[in-house]
């Protein structure tokens, strides 16, 4: 079941445009990882200068000039050494900024994948023993009493909010990740319904979540996803800035994301995903995408309980 389930989620994932430039990256990157471009040519590209240099100091005497500096003279001789070693590092760190560049580009999808359908087992599972629980308490008798006993929105809620950290910690692994609901009433920010972890907890004032330049207050009012890569760039820009300052608690750059929730009924923001990632671009407008498609997987079963929430009012009401 898993297999299948996986095997239908991957043929339906949305893939990251590659720009010509990342292409190139990559395909330079792939040449310096080959084991004989490492154990072979990139020792032998580094050993020539210095060889040559070994071999001009040996000809010293002869009169031999390289490059026409002259040995015998110690600033250029220094001045060749210097140039060598820095030639041999260049070298060496060029392969490495070329690795690390192309591995920060790619994201492992089955890894997230298989973590979202993980996580959302786990939701069915906590619905599942609520059930068997009901079915099991025999004092349990009328309709009402039923259905307020099986049906507990905002616990499902919180478990999906829940699932979202667990499937971007393997989106981005080895970063602090915050992921909170908001609440959304009359299209403004009403209150912080979960956050995970637990501690610390959310410091924004709603005052400033319902400011008209805030990351969730874009998101509300464009109805759409909002990403914010920089937030130390973006506080900066003159105009159009998608991100507030919380000036108590802003002391990294992080990265943003922020998604709608709808009430199905009236098609308005009913709550606003919150991921906040340390470090700038953890969350990358080049995956949105991704991201997008991960989200409404889980979106839609919140919307869901958003609408069972509404029943429950309406039946306690």
């Amino acid at each position: 079941m898993l297999i299948n389930t996986y095997k239908n989620f991957r043929m339906k994932l949305p893939r990251p445009q590659k720009t010509i430039f990342k292409n190139v990256i990559i395909f330079f990157n792939d040449i310096c990882q080959k084991p004989f471009v490492q154990h072979l040519f990139i020792p032998l590209i580094t050993t020539i200068p210095l060889a040559l240099l070994v071999f001009t100091i040996k000809d010293i005497n002869g009169g031999f000039e390289f490059l026409g500096f002259d040995i015998r003279n110690t600033h250029d001789k220094a001045f060749l050494i210097a140039t060598v070693l820095i030639l041999i590092a260049v070298i060496n760190y060029i392969c490495t900024l070329l690795k690390k560049y192309a591995e920060k580009q790619e994201i492992n999808s089955e890894d997230y994948l298989i973590a979202l359908i993980q996580v959302l087992d786990k939701v069915v599972e906590e619905k599942v023993n609520r059930f068997k629980n009901c079915l099991q308490d025999t004092s349990i008798q009328q309709k009402s009493e039923i259905f307020e006993k099986i049906t507990q929105p905002e616990n499902q809620l919180r478990y999906l909010n829940d699932a979202i950290l667990g499937v971007f910690q393997q989106i981005i692994p080895n970063k602090e990740i915050n992921v909170s609901l908001l609440e959304v009433e009359n299209q403004t920010p009403k209150r912080m319904l979960f956050w995970k972890p637990e501690h610390p907890a959310p410091t924004t004032s709603i005052e400033k979540l319902s400011n008209p330049n805030s990351t969730a207050m874009h998101c509300i009012t464009n109805k759409k996803i909002t990403i914010v890569e920089n937030t130390e760039k973006e506080i900066k820009k003159p105009h159009n800035k998608k991100y507030v300052s919380n000036s108590s608690t802003d002391v990294e750059e992080k990265s943003i994301l922020c998604y709608p929730v709808f009430d199905e009924v009236n098609l308005e923001v009913a709550y606003v995903i919150n991921i906040v990632v340390n470090g700038s671009k953890s969350i990358s407008l080049e995956h949105k995408d991704l991201y997008k498609y991960v989200l409404q997987k889980i979106v839609t079963r919140m919307e869901l309980e958003h609408i069972l929430k509404l029943l429950k009012e309406r039946t306690d009401g």
